[in-house]
């Protein structure tokens, strides 16, 4: 899930199993008509990413509120798609909640730091 609720999704790192269904959903995501109306917009892989998924029925819209942090479930699933919370996959803090990837994504410079450091910084803190 994403870190804010103006979105459902972080693109950031995904886990996709190869198959028709996931290679047609690629393929639209950067194809298709519909999605190149995002394709100049910041994050657009993650606009067109939604938009396919719901064009697919999918319907990840219909979990209430969506994200865990706002009282959301934990795991969000549909016929194909799996969302997980927060932490749970990837992060980009430096707070050692990391649980599987640590994805130095980000303005560092603005923390005086470089992604190498960061990365260091994560690796500690994880033990």
């Amino acid at each position: 899930e994403d870190l804010t609720t103006a979105c459902l999704l972080n693109a950031g790192v995904l886990l996709v199993r190869v198959s028709e269904w996931s290679l047609a959903l690629w393929s639209e995501v950067w194809a298709s008509p519909s999605s190149r109306k995002f394709h100049l917009r910041h994050f657009h892989e993650q606009s067109a990413l939604i938009k396919q998924l719901t064009r697919r029925g999918e319907r990840l819209e219909h979990h209430r509120p969506f994200h865990s942090f706002a009282g959301g479930p934990q795991v969000k699933q549909s016929a194909h798609v799996c969302v997980l919370p927060r932490y749970a996959f990837n992060t980009n803090q430096l707070n050692g909640e990391c649980e599987f990837i640590f994805h130095a994504a980000g303005r560092w410079s603005s923390k005086g730091l470089t992604k190498k450091l960061a990365l260091r910084v994560a690796l500690e803190r994880a033990g």
